[in-house]
């Protein structure tokens, strides 16, 4: 409440305001013109010490009108130079137009005086119980709280003070009336909420509804059982929480899930239960019991060692190490600093900022759990420095029960001299040591390079070197991965495999394994073969080195990643069932590996006639000799320590099988993964939010997805929609019945003639989403032919599964070996279709009018008004003078005619394959320009 300055003045902001015509001045910024107010207001205060603050005001009253003016908003301002008078001025004040109203001409004066009195009179005889019997009307604008009504307040009988108490008893009656109606409202809400969550399977469906909540969620909240659940609603719904009642176990796990999920909804249902759940600092304060300082975790141990009590069989882990990178920033917490290098000692005495950190992740070998066990804030860190804390993580990892078998980590310089200071001898390559004794008993620890890393280093190899060598010194080239684009888009189709620019050109994204994995593919390879030795096209003659190439080595990464125990050929696990042809074939590769040559170029210096020349020479020099040997080495490493393994785990009998994939650096990577998504939309945290999301995914670790990758299985959800032309054919099939019988019935019949359905239908899916793409020649070639042969084959296999009239089945499949089947042949594992010539011709045809209307559109992509409809009537005019099924004749007499539908379902599946690959094509071209993860990498790795 400012008050003026000036002693004998009694305006305050209170009692006199903008309405009255009074407004407040602060004392001015300006030194000199302060001192002036300063000196008149301690003249008048008598007073030698006064010193104004800055709430400091002196009110309007003190100056001269001249010094006073309006702006065009109608707020009063005072000039620069104004200093405020001694003397009080009075100010004749506008009059009220109510009071102008009330004194009318004409009007008895006493009148007035004796009503006024007597409503006053009766105001002051009920002033003892004004809070009983004055119930005013709720009012909702704050304006008419502070307004006085002019009969009662205006009184010439109220003293200052009891129009002051008067307003106030009148406000506070009006904020009382409108509080016990807020409360009536909230407490009907809270009824009706509470019948609406009366269990926590209708809160979670709630959550669910309103979009707070996914499928992860949702799984580990019901897997809580009725005793948990009851009680977390008995104290979710209990009328009334002690203050310093502690919350139980049940409710704090419950907590801290939803909190971890989703902190939407987690304050959404605090928010229901009226805060019933712990305020968010007080979760943040539950983390704080997890110390999770750098160094060793001592909690992951703990748990570690009861893991080990619980179990009967011993822990068998994989060590995974890898560097995640951090923002240097230097941080002063109140205490210390953060943000320096530590190494689990406390922060080093020198200033040097960490960049990085070092994190060791365990993986279970034989159970499906991962935990990170130590980290360490570095800037850089040396292979002796690595060595030493690799030793003290596996005697931790010893004392508290836990057998560590390997140790994983990427390529870099100092992790190969890590390997040597363990113990490990990678020099001499026929007989390479890659395992190192165990520092607390006499078992080998094998080492691997991960085998990602090395794929796409073998890919980077093949592209620099342009050209290496086989044992027979036969080429292996990269033009012919070239060629082989640039024949795919020349025709527009793709022979069966996810060749693109991208992986052509993909030093902009050189860390995505994806694109080394798909581009020293089979599909590649089988796809080189075919224009070779069935197309026998110049381009790819001689290309057999080439194919064994990168046949050895697609084989060799299934190997290496393996994880379905279910699968087939190297990519199942390794066992005693299958540990004959996989190990025959690592130690071929391993030959194979070690012939690689590769021409190298050294400078020379020589004198001629007292003159000094630098000469280039050639050399061919084997591949695991040359300066970018870490690929071929990598591969060499992993192939000796599954060996080791194999003897070590598979030969003892400690496991039936090895999942290679337990040996991966994809584990370490998900966690990484974790931590950056805890910061939203920072994704390269200091060393402080690293700190923050482990301890926030320490206490996490027995969630059932926490390392799931957002990886869900989606299911299929059918959709109302018009009778198609399947529809139609099953409807008026003989065979007709339930659709799920005869689909059940078809999957019985076609898991009996062809094997590994599922496998099958995933690859049919990714070759076709492949092979269609916009058709650039008018005439359609051998190598288009034999393409739509394959997707045709494609379309079969889709109609088999939704068709149940068997007669139209017959005539969908070939009866022998057509000219087009030759890819489909050279495919096929089986389980892949072979389409009939009637099915041919129609998606022939159909290829014809999609090729014209891409040239009457521009020649980039259809337009949006040529619709499938549309191109599906123009290909049913071309088949009119074309016979095809002359089988189904017969058949339509009996029945409805089935050659019209069976023919429109054909030529939509195959316009759906072929405009989907338009899209997704269009979007690939797009994406081959962009600096995006470049420009993030950049950030990450060298930003500060």
């Amino acid at each position: 409440m400012p008050k003026c300055s000036v002693k004998s003045c009694k305006n305050n902001t209170l009692t006199k305001r903008k309405q009255h015509g009074i407004s407040y001045f602060r004392f001015p910024q300006n030194e000199i013109q302060r001192e002036k107010w300063r000196l008149v207001i301690k003249e008048e205060r008598s007073e030698d010490n006064f010193k104004p603050n800055d709430s400091s005001v002196v009110c309007s009253d003190h100056f001269a009108e001249s010094d006073m003016f309006s702006t065009q908003k109608g707020l009063r301002r005072i000039n620069k130079n104004a200093v405020p008078k001694i003397e009080i001025q009075t100010k004749q004040k506008e009059p009220d137009p109510e009071q102008s109203h009330e004194n009318k001409p004409g009007e008895n004066t006493l009148t007035k005086v004796g009503s006024s009195l007597q409503s006053e009179t009766e105001l002051m005889a009920d002033m003892s119980q004004v809070s009983v019997t004055v119930t005013p009307p709720p009012v909702t604008n704050d304006e008419e709280l502070t307004s006085p009504i002019p009969s009662e307040l205006s009184s010439i009988f109220n003293t200052p003070k009891t129009s002051f108490f008067k307003k106030a008893i009148r406000k506070c009656n009006r904020k009382l009336q409108l509080k016990s109606n807020q409360v009536q409202n909230l407490k009907k809400q809270n009824n009706r909420l509470k019948k609406k969550n009366t269990n926590l399977k209708q809160i979670i469906q709630e959550l669910k509804s309103k979009g707070l909540a996914d499928e992860s969620l949702c799984t580990d909240l019901n897997d809580k059982s009725n005793e948990a659940n009851s009680k977390i609603m008995s104290v979710l719904t209990a009328k009334k929480r002690t203050k310093f009642s502690k919350y139980p176990p049940v409710l704090r796990k419950f907590a801290l899930t939803l909190q971890f999920y989703s902190p939407a909804a987690y304050k959404y249902v605090r928010n229901v239960f009226n805060n019933r759940l712990a305020h968010p600092h007080t979760l943040f304060k539950w983390y704080q019991n997890v110390n999770a300082q750098p160094g060793f975790t001592e909690e992951a141990f703990s748990r570690l060692a009861d893991k080990a009590k619980t179990c009967k069989d011993p822990l068998l882990c994989s060590l995974v190490a890898d560097e995640m990178s951090l923002r240097q920033q230097k941080i002063w917490t109140g205490n210390k600093y953060e943000g320096l290098v530590d190494m689990g000692v406390g922060s080093s005495d020198s200033d040097s900022l960490a960049n990085q950190a070092y994190v060791f992740v365990l993986v279970s070998l034989d159970q499906s759990w991962t935990l990170p066990i130590a980290y360490f804030f570095i800037q850089s860190l040396n292979g002796e420095m690595k060595a030493n804390l690799i030793r003290l993580a596996l005697q931790k990892c010893h004392f508290v029960g836990v057998n560590v078998v390997s140790i994983t980590f990427d390529g870099c310089k100092s992790n190969i001299s890590c390997m040597k200071l363990l113990g490990c001898n990678i020099e001499k390559y026929d007989s390479m040591k890659t395992t190192f004794p165990h520092p607390c008993h006499s078992q080998k620890v094998a080492v691997f390079l991960d085998p990602c890393h090395m794929l796409k280093l073998m890919r980077n190899v093949l592209e620099s070197q342009k050209q290496i060598y086989d044992e027979n010194n036969d080429s292996i080239k990269w033009q012919l991965i070239v060629a082989l684009h640039t024949l795919q888009e020349e025709n527009g189709l793709h022979l069966a495999n996810k060749l693109t620019l991208r992986h052509i050109q993909f030093r902009n994204q050189v860390m995505k394994v994806k694109l080394a994995s798909q581009l020293l593919s089979n599909s590649v390879a089988q796809a080189i073969h075919f224009c070779n030795k069935e197309l026998h096209i110049e381009q790819f003659a001689h290309s057999e080195a080439t194919v064994r190439f990168i046949k050895l080595i697609n084989d060799l990464f299934d190997i290496l990643n393996s994880r379905n125990l279910n699968d087939f050929g190297y990519r199942k696990p390794l066992s005693k069932d299958n540990s004959v042809e996989v190990l025959s074939f690592c130690a071929k590769t391993k030959k194979y590996l070690l012939s690689l040559s590769t021409k190298v170029m050294y400078k020379k210096t020589i004198r001629v006639k007292k003159e000094t020349r630098v000469v280039h020479e050639t050399k061919i020099v084997p591949l695991h000799k040359c300066k970018s040997n870490t690929g071929v080495t990598g591969l060499l490493i992993c192939i000796n320590s599954l060996e080791n393994l194999y003897s070590t785990l598979i030969e003892s009998n400690m496991l039936s099988y090895l999942t290679m994939y337990k040996f991966s650096q994809d584990h370490v990577e998900l966690f990484f993964g974790k931590v950056r998504s805890q910061g939203g939309h920072n994704n390269n945290p200091n060393t402080r939010q690293f700190k923050a999301a482990y301890k926030k995914l320490l206490s996490h670790l027995e969630l059932s997805s926490k390392f799931s990758g957002n990886c869900l299985p989606l299911d299929s959800i059918p959709i109302l929609q018009t009778t198609s032309t399947t529809q139609k054919i099953n409807n008026t099939s003989r065979s007709y019945r339930h659709e799920d019988e005869n689909e059940d019935n078809f999957s019985r019949a076609f898991l009996q003639n062809h094997i590994n359905r599922e496998r099958t239908e995933e690859k049919y899916y990714s070759n076709c989403d492949q092979l269609a793409a916009r058709l650039l020649d008018e005439n359609l070639n051998k190598v288009t032919i034999q393409i739509i042969g394959y997707i045709s084959g494609f379309v079969v296999y889709h109609c088999l599964k939704k068709i149940t009239c068997d007669d139209c089945k017959n005539h969908l499949l070939a009866t022998k070996k057509e000219h087009f089947h030759k890819l489909i042949d050279l495919k096929d594992v089986g389980g892949l279709c072979f389409a009939s010539e009637s099915v041919f011709i129609i998606c022939k045809q159909t290829e014809k009018i999609l090729r014209d209307y891409t040239i009457i559109s521009g020649g980039k992509t259809i337009l949006k008004k040529y619709d499938k409809a549309f191109l599906s009537m123009k290909v049913l005019r071309l088949l009119i003078n074309i016979n095809i099924f002359n089988e189904t004749d017969a058949h339509a007499k009996n029945q409805f005619n089935h050659t019209y539908d069976l023919t429109k379902t054909i030529i939509e599946k195959y316009i759906d394959v072929r405009l989907h690959y338009m899209c997704k094509n269009e979007d690939i071209k797009k994406k081959i320009t962009t600096k995006r993860q470049v420009f993030n990498k950049l950030t990450l790795f060298q930003g500060n």
